[in-house]
């Protein structure tokens, strides 16, 4: 399986894998891991263009392996502080995905994608699994400090969605002022709670550890409040069945 992204400056994440083994008609998703070493955009790159016109030429993330204390790092993700332009983080955010395709194929929609990863990550707390057995990835205390920024990438791809959906007459005239993603996820949620005293009947990926991370995006503190002890007897329930934090999400496809 190909390596998958990276958290700012850090360590390598996990592969891209399967999140449904033995289909073939499945997609894959993401596994980020870090050591979490932070590096201003410019400067990174700045020393990459040095790197590539040096006497003896390293690639980009062999020169920062060497620069960052042998931090093993294949992309950037990109943090958003308070007067970052929305334009410079929109670029920051296609390159982070186009790193991430360059090493490791997974179709879908990237809030997918990265609520996929986000739920992996917080499994691995969770299970209390290792983040560095994959990919030298860090450990507990680097890794928690992941799972703000790729909240904080979610909240940008679900706004970037609804400027989107208002600018097109075709989603305004369907009632898409909100967008598509939110609608989306709206949605799946409504649909885990209506399942009522038998939340855990949720199988497959989009599982509830799924559908929790989408509250994270979806949904208001007053939401929250109101469902939260459906969410958490789902999750009593899966953790009672002895589920593995990885079954139906990281499990390599068996050769052919």
């Amino acid at each position: 399986a190909a390596e998958a992204a990276h958290a700012p400056g850090g360590a390598p994440a996990g592969a891209a894998r399967s999140l449904a083994p033995g289909r073939s008609d499945v997609t894959c998703s993401y596994c980020t891991v870090t050591f979490f070493s932070p590096i201003h955009a410019s400067c990174h790159a700045e020393a990459a263009r040095a790197d590539r016109l040096a006497k003896a030429p390293k690639t980009e993330w062999a020169g920062a392996t060497l620069r960052n204390s042998q931090t093993q790092c294949n992309s950037l993700l990109p943090l958003r502080g308070p007067e970052t332009p929305d334009a410079a983080f929109g670029e920051a955010v296609e390159s982070w995905w186009a790193a991430l395709h360059g090493v490791g194929r997974a179709d879908g929609a990237r809030l997918r994608l990265l609520c996929h990863d986000l739920r992996l990550l917080l499994l691995r707390f969770a299970h209390g699994a290792s983040f560095s057995d994959d990919s030298s990835g860090g450990g507990r205390t680097s890794n928690s400090r992941l799972i703000l920024p790729l909240v904080q990438l979610g909240l940008f791809l679900v706004e970037r969605d609804t400027v989107r959906g208002r600018a097109s007459s075709s989603a305004a005239a369907a009632g898409g002022a909100h967008g598509s993603a939110r609608r989306h996820m709206e949605s799946v949620i409504n649909g885990f709670l209506s399942r009522g005293s038998n939340p855990s009947s949720l199988q497959g990926p989009d599982d509830a550890a799924y559908v929790c991370v989408l509250t994270l995006l979806a949904q208001t503190r007053a939401e929250w409040t109101a469902s939260r002890l459906h969410f958490l007897e789902a999750l009593i329930a899966r953790g009672a069945k002895g589920v593995a934090w990885d079954r139906l999400a990281l499990c390599t496809p068996a050769p052919p």
